[in-house]
C-alpha cells in the first residue's frame, strides 16, 4: 500500500505528537517527585531554625539574627533558597524565599511566652504559601495567645 505525500506527513505528525505525549508522561511524575523533596528538605531547614533560635535564646538570651549563626548554617546554602531572618518584639521570624517561580515560600515564628514565674515558653510555627512564587510572606503573628499563619499562607507545622 502506498501512501501520499499528505498521509505521510499526517502519520508522521502524529508519531511525533506520541512520542511527545509519552515523554510528558514519563517525566510529570519525576518533576513532581522531585518539587516534592526540595520542598521537604525546605520545610526540614525551616524547621530546625526555629529550633536553633529556641536553643540559641536558652544560651544567649537572645535570637540569633543572621543565618551564618545558626547551628544549622552549613545546611542552608542550597540553589533553590535564600533563607533570612528577621526580628520582631519578643519573636523571631525565618523566611525560605525560592529562586524560582515555581517553588513555594515558607515562613516560621518563634514567639516567646513570660508566664508569671519568668521561665520561658515559646510557641512556634511554619506556614506554607499557598500559591508558588517568589513573594516574601507575610509573618504569622500571635494574638491575644492565638498564633496563625499570615494572608494567603497555611499551617503545615508548628
Amino acid at each position: 500500500m502506498r501512501f501520499s505525500n499528505q498521509t505521510y506527513y499526517f502519520l508522521e505528525k502524529q508519531r511525533i505528537i506520541i512520542a511527545l505525549i509519552i515523554t510528558i508522561l514519563i517525566f510529570i511524575p519525576i518533576w513532581n517527585k522531585k518539587l516534592t523533596e526540595i520542598q521537604n528538605e525546605t520545610q526540614e531547614n525551616i524547621a530546625a531554625m526555629n529550633r536553633s533560635q529556641i536553643a540559641a535564646f536558652y544560651e544567649k538570651n537572645t535570637f540569633i539574627t543572621s543565618t551564618e549563626e545558626l547551628y544549622i548554617a552549613e545546611k542552608l546554602k542550597n540553589q533553590n533558597y535564600d533563607y533570612s531572618i528577621k526580628l520582631g518584639y519578643k519573636t523571631v521570624f525565618n523566611y525560605a524565599i525560592p529562586h524560582y517561580g515555581y517553588l513555594k515560600s515558607y515562613v516560621s515564628g518563634v514567639f516567646i511566652k513570660t508566664p508569671p514565674d519568668k521561665n520561658f515558653e515559646f510557641k512556634t510555627i511554619l506556614c506554607e504559601a499557598k500559591f508558588s512564587g517568589k513573594n516574601q510572606p507575610k509573618p504569622p503573628t500571635d494574638k491575644n495567645g492565638v498564633v496563625a499563619c499570615g494572608n494567603n499562607m497555611r499551617k503545615i507545622g508548628t
